[in-house]
């Protein structure tokens, strides 16, 4: 007896800025789902996105006159809060019943996704989620396996432009500087700033060339060939060279 397989369906919605329950403190943060303006109505029985660190989800729906009902309740997505083994896997959420209907002509009609840990370990976390796509009809295999081509699609992407946002590779290593730490290129450097360096360096400059000419001349006075010295410590220099490639290998 063969199955039937159902033809996916997907609905197309737009997903808001992520938010928080309230301004500070501890709070759940969540993301209307809703259509385009003026779209057709549609009903929407499945969700798909990337979690981020969300422990569970709860999923409430606002009709066209604003009125609230709970669709999903503290549904879990990580199989322990404080460990981060699935913490960004793609998830396909099955809404019961007849699943959501949604109206693109009214501007209230809305899915509330919320997402919460109770881990004191992603306090600086920014828990939610990503890419999310709503579907009508679809096998939950096949949303997830389009999910994920999306998703790897997007880091590609992202890679090849040097971020998400479309950042050069030069704004993505200023971020990941740690904060008040000022990357080191002349042209960033104030007039002043730069002719404080250059007097630093002339100074350094002048006190090794005085260094040096006691060290050869204390050599010179012992017997010691510099040429001999400086052929041993070129040796010991490609030693170690080699041995750091050795042990990077």
């Amino acid at each position: 007896m063969s199955s039937r397989r159902v033809a996916p369906r997907e609905v197309t919605v737009v997903a808001s800025q992520l938010r928080r329950s309230q301004p500070s403190g501890p709070c759940v943060r969540f993301v209307d789902l809703a259509l385009p303006r003026g779209a057709p109505p549609a009903v929407v029985q499945f969700l798909a996105f990337r979690n981020h660190y969300a422990y569970a989800v709860t999923v409430r729906a606002r009709d066209a006159h604003g009125a609230w009902r709970d669709v999903l309740r503290d549904t879990r997505l990580m199989a322990d809060p404080h460990y981060e083994d699935d913490a960004t896997q793609i998830v396909v959420l099955e809404l019961p019943g007849e699943g959501v209907s949604l109206d693109g002509q009214s501007a209230s009609s809305c899915v509330r996704v919320y997402f919460s840990n109770p881990s004191p370990r992603w306090a600086r976390v920014e828990v939610g989620a990503s890419h999310f796509t709503a579907y009508e009809s679809v096998e939950p295999e096949f949303a997830l396996a389009e999910l994920t081509r999306r998703v790897r699609r997007a880091i590609r992407e992202a890679r090849r432009y040097g971020g998400a946002g479309g950042e050069s590779p030069r704004d993505e290593k200023k971020k990941r500087l740690p904060p008040g730490t000022a990357e080191l290129e002349s042209r960033d450097v104030a007039p002043t700033a730069r002719a404080a360096t250059t007097r630093s360096g002339d100074r350094f400059r002048s006190d090794a060339l005085a260094a040096f000419d006691d060290v050869r001349r204390a050599l010179r006075d012992a017997g010691v060939s510099r040429t001999k010295t400086l052929c041993h410590r070129a040796e010991r220099a490609e030693s170690d060279v080699e041995t750091a490639v050795v042990s990077l290998r």
